[in-house]
């Protein structure tokens, strides 16, 4: 039935006012609901063909089931699991984990190699054509990274190249491990939007509070904080959102900032004009709104998995870098949730979304 669904298949495009058909022999129909679940199962056959194949070394994890988000030992065992991760996909995007140099050109060669024989194209760059396909290298601290051969590579037919941000389904992700990127871009991305409707909307007096406030939540509110509940907010990073935020807020009620210090308005006072909450708050909330939904995963789910675990090697001397574990148990302290056993709550689901935003069990009554 699939093969005659897509048999003879003809498509109809527009050429400057005239149409023009072509036959379409590859691929899937483009905009046809089959097509994303047909592309699942073929990128999944790939991987599996792909660990078949592949010999290189396994990237392994530990986790536990009980909640316990920092200041476990690195070398915990009972009542431990250990699972392995390196792939993850996304319709036709891919992300390969490698523990070394060597087990990067080698696997990278083997997907190259593998997707071939699918028919799936790697992008590859060629003379200074720069590669879609691109490399990262994480490194343990800057001197490591200064030591590391981040150099070329060939792949196939071509070569790859090290990059040193790669933006990978609208999240920034950076050698650092750090959100700072992501924030940066997604604080551009917001005041763009802003600045766009800032003269038709925004900054103009004829528009109603409520009106403002409707705009300013679903548009850039919507797009400043796309993938926040991963964020691992530093106290660098909330100063940066909250200056953004706080300006958009008194643009939106006419004033500056030497109006607000001048007649000593307040940016609580300002916000509840308009009818929003603190940017903090928000965050907080779709941080464990997010993490709720997390721990009821099934535990064989890599998402329930990763939110408690570690990796099996000794941390070097000094204080960690701040993880997402970190900055998950100060939401929950800031929420007023006791961090033990709080994963036992979050089973509840309305239990769990009246604790982390009051407003909910107001539209529950």
């Amino acid at each position: 039935m699939i093969k005659v669904l897509h048999k003879d298949l003809k498509v109809k495009i527009d050429v400057e006012g005239e149409e023009v058909i072509i036959s379409s022999t590859i691929g899937v129909k483009q905009g046809d609901n089959l097509a994303p679940v047909l592309f699942i199962c073929y990128m999944q056959a790939c991987v599996e063909v792909l660990r078949e194949k592949w010999e290189g070394a396994s990237i392994w994890f530990r986790t536990k089931y009980d909640g316990v988000l920092t200041g476990r030992r690195w070398n915990t065992k009972r009542g431990a699991e250990d699972f392995e991760f390196d792939t993850t996909l996304y319709a036709d995007d891919g992300a390969f984990i490698f523990a070394t140099r060597e087990d990067l050109m080698a696997g990278a060669n083997c997907v190259f190699d593998v997707f071939g024989k699918f028919g799936l194209k790697c992008h590859v760059g060629t003379g200074n054509k720069k590669s879609k396909t691109e490399a990262m290298f994480f490194p343990s601290c800057t001197a490591e990274h200064l030591k590391a051969d981040t150099s070329d590579f060939i792949m196939g037919n071509g070569i790859v190249h090290f990059t040193e941000q790669f933006k990978y389904l609208g999240t920034v992700l950076d050698i650092t491990l750090s959100d700072e990127a992501d924030v940066d871009a997604r604080i551009k991305a917001a005041g763009a939007a802003f600045g766009a409707l800032q003269k038709s909307v925004f900054g103009t007096k004829n528009v109603p509070l409520k009106s403002k406030r409707a705009a300013f939540e679903s548009i850039v509110l919507g797009i400043l904080l796309h993938g926040s509940e991963s964020w691992v907010l530093t106290m660098k990073l909330k100063a940066r959102l909250d200056s953004f935020y706080n300006r958009c807020i008194r643009r939106m009620c006419g004033l500056n900032r030497w109006m607000t210090w001048n007649f000593k308005i307040s940016q609580r006072n300002l916000e509840k004009r308009i009818g929003v909450r603190p940017l903090q708050e928000t965050i907080r909330t779709h941080q464990l709104r997010w993490a709720g939904h997390v721990m009821r995963m099934d535990e064989l789910r890599l998402p329930r998995k990763f939110i408690t675990s570690w990796v099996e090697n000794p941390r070097r001397n000094g204080r960690p870098q701040q993880n997402y574990g970190h900055t998950l148990a100060k939401q929950l302290k800031s929420a007023g949730i006791p961090i033990v056993n709080w994963h036992l709550k979050s089973m509840d689901r309305d239990d769990w979304r009246s604790l982390i935003d009051p407003r909910h069990s107001e539209r529950l009554c």
